[in-house]
């Protein structure tokens, strides 16, 4: 389970229960895992150490529909069972001792094996074209209508010949033309994204065609200029993330596991709240 959903979902189900008004919850035991005896008081007190001292009063969710925040506190109780379950059997497994959490999950990804290389392939490309699509840039256009003059122009500011201003001065047809604006590269027509992206700033395109007009682009800034992760850092980060959800996968099928188990027994109608069976909730 993703651990950024874990910990902002808390926060969520207390500020959402004071917005309603609702009572503090009370003591009375809501499920029994293996022996092990769960009281909303301790449901209660998970909530309250899982919500950081920063956070503050949050009014976004006034006016939230109620169906939306028992789904929001039925996938809190959810996390809240499954941390008891995981925590259960690394004593089982392991000891009472500090590190038993730790040596389950060592072992769970070990269970999990090591990512792919065609999925860490394609996660890499995939992470390379979102960084593509989101670069900002400053980027100045001049319009030609005779493909030959367009080309001519082309070849002189290449050559230092003339600068894009001075070609603007020289051929610009309407008014306006070269004037800068700024733009992300995911934002512009496929033709102009393939003729500008590898440009350095300063650099003038070859003629593009757009809808039947030809045009000369000149990258006048990268505003990212860093650039993106090198190909050994963004690979790294691709296996880390992937391994962090086959480890998230194995997690996910021990906990079936022990949710079937004979001695698991998780009352929700004891809850407060009515509880909402499978389904997601999606927090920003």
């Amino acid at each position: 389970m993703n651990r950024t959903t874990q910990w902002l979902l808390p926060v969520l189900l207390i500020l959402a229960c004071c917005s309603c008004g609702e009572q503090p919850l009370t003591e009375g035991l809501v499920a029994s895992l293996n022996g092990d005896p769960v009281t909303l008081e301790q449901f209660r007190e998970y909530l309250e150490e899982s919500l950081s001292p920063e956070d503050e009063p949050d009014t976004a969710l006034t006016g939230t529909e109620p169906g939306e925040l028992d789904r929001v506190r039925s996938r809190l109780f959810d996390i809240f069972i499954d941390e008891r379950l995981l925590a259960g059997e690394a004593r089982r497994r392991y000891g009472k001792g500090t590190d038993a959490f730790d040596r389950l999950f060592s072992e769970l990804a070990l269970e999990a094996g090591e990512p792919d290389t065609e999925a860490v392939d394609a996660l890499v490309a995939e992470r390379s074209a979102e960084f593509r699509e989101d670069r900002t840039l400053m980027l100045r256009a001049l319009m030609l209508q005779d493909p030959a003059l367009a080309e001519r122009v082309y070849d002189q500011v290449r050559r230092n010949r003339m600068t894009f201003s001075e070609a603007v001065a020289a051929h610009e047809s309407t008014p306006g033309q070269g004037a800068p604006m700024e733009t992300t590269l995911g934002s512009l027509p496929e033709e102009v994204r393939g003729a500008i992206e590898e440009l350095k700033a300063g650099r003038v395109s070859r003629p593009v065609e757009v809808h039947g007009i030809i045009y000369l682009f000149l990258v006048e800034a990268w505003r990212d200029a860093a650039g993106p992760a090198d190909g050994g850092e963004l690979r790294e980060e691709a296996r880390a993330e992937i391994r962090s959800r086959m480890i998230q996968d194995a997690a996910g099928r021990l906990l079936l596991e022990l949710r079937k188990h004979p001695k698991v027994r998780i009352e929700t109608e004891r809850l407060p709240f009515p509880y909402v069976t499978d389904t997601p909730v999606q927090v920003e």
